[in-house]
């Protein structure tokens, strides 16, 4: 026996067909990947569905809420505050000196 078995002969063998599968060009980002598996409607609902919520993010932006807190209490970070905006009203009602505004 010279060569490989029939069986193992690439002529032989039968190409199988993914019908889930997408053409992505092979420099696409992964955002690509997932909007192109979205939009294809050959696409089951729940790849589809998916695909959605991981690109989800990247589209949309999250919404956030950020907060600073120290050890200073409120009235003693209100005071701060009104002496630093003292210091600008002074500086503003000085003006330049020698110039006109």
């Amino acid at each position: 026996m010279n060569g490989p078995p029939s069986f193992a002969d690439p002529a032989n063998l039968e190409r199988l067909v993914d019908p889930e599968a997408i053409e992505v060009s092979a420099d696409a980002m992964p955002l690509d990947y997932f909007l192109t598996i979205m939009r294809d409607p050959k696409q089951p609902a729940h790849r589809r569905d998916k695909a959605a919520h991981e690109a989800a993010p990247y589209c949309h932006p999250k919404l956030a809420v950020t907060a600073q807190v120290n050890s200073e209490d409120f009235a003693a970070a209100l005071e701060r505050a009104t002496r630093r905006s003292a210091k600008v009203v002074a500086a503003i009602e000085h003006g330049p000196s020698g110039r006109r505004v």
